[in-house]
C-alpha cells in the first residue's frame, strides 16, 4: 500500500462504501507540518494510518516528478549542445565510427551505423538509439532514465579500434570486430 493509485482505489472504492462516517478532509496542498497535523487529529486509528500512507505516497510522487523534470531539463540542454557540436564534425569522422563492436565481458555486439548526418547504435535484436555528440570522439545516448557515455578509441595510426561505454560509473570496453573499407 505504498502506491498512491492503490491507496486511492482502496480508500474510495473499498473503504468508503463501508465507512460509517464521512472521510476526514485533508488539505494536501498545505505544507508538510500542517498536513501531518491534520492527519494526526483524525480519531480513527486505521484511517489515520491510511492517511499517513497517502501522505508519504504523495511525497514520493512529487519527488519523482521533480527528478523527472530535472532529467528532462538536463536532456534538453545536452541535446541542444549536441546539435551545435554536430555541425562542426566532419562527416568522414562519422563514417570512420561505423562498424560492429564487441563487449566480450557481456557477450554482446553493438552495431554503430550512420543515418544521414548522425550516428546510431543498436544491440542485436534491440532498438536503435541515436548517438549524440559531446565532442568529435565522445557521444551519449539516452536509454530510459540513464545516460550512456560512448567514447571511441584509436590506435597509434588514428584508426578506430573500439569504444568505451559508461553507464552509472561502470565502463565497458568494446573492441571493433572488423574495419569498414575506407571507413578508418
Amino acid at each position: 500500500m505504498t502506491s498512491l493509485v492503490a491507496l486511492t482505489f482502496y480508500k474510495d472504492f473499498v473503504l468508503a462504501p463501508r465507512y460509517a462516517q464521512p472521510f476526514p478532509t485533508i488539505d494536501w496542498s498545505g505544507d508538510e507540518a500542517s498536513t501531518l497535523e491534520d492527519i494526526n487529529q483524525v480519531q480513527d486509528e486505521a484511517m489515520r494510518d491510511l492517511l499517513r500512507k497517502e501522505f508519504f505516497s504523495r511525497r514520493m510522487v512529487a519527488s519523482s516528478l521533480v527528478l523527472v523534470q530535472g532529467q528532462a531539463h538536463l536532456l534538453t540542454e545536452k541535446r541542444a549542445k549536441a546539435l551545435e557540436v554536430a555541425k562542426s564534425i566532419n562527416p568522414e569522422i562519422l563514417d570512420a565510427y561505423v562498424g560492429d563492436y564487441e563487449i566480450a565481458q557481456l557477450g554482446i555486439t553493438l552495431i554503430v551505423s550512420r543515418v544521414q548526418d548522425g550516428l546510431f547504435v543498436e544491440q542485436q535484436g534491440e532498438g536503435r538509439a541515436e548517438l549524440l555528440p559531446s565532442s568529435e570522439t565522445h557521444f551519449f545516448l539516452v536509454a530510459g532514465n540513464d545516460f550512456y557515455d560512448v567514447e571511441f578509441t584509436f590506435d597509434e595510426t588514428n584508426r578506430v579500434t573500439g569504444l568505451i561505454v559508461t553507464v552509472n560509473g561502470q565502463s565497458y570496453m568494446a573492441k571493433r570486430k572488423a574495419y569498414i573499407v575506407g571507413g578508418g
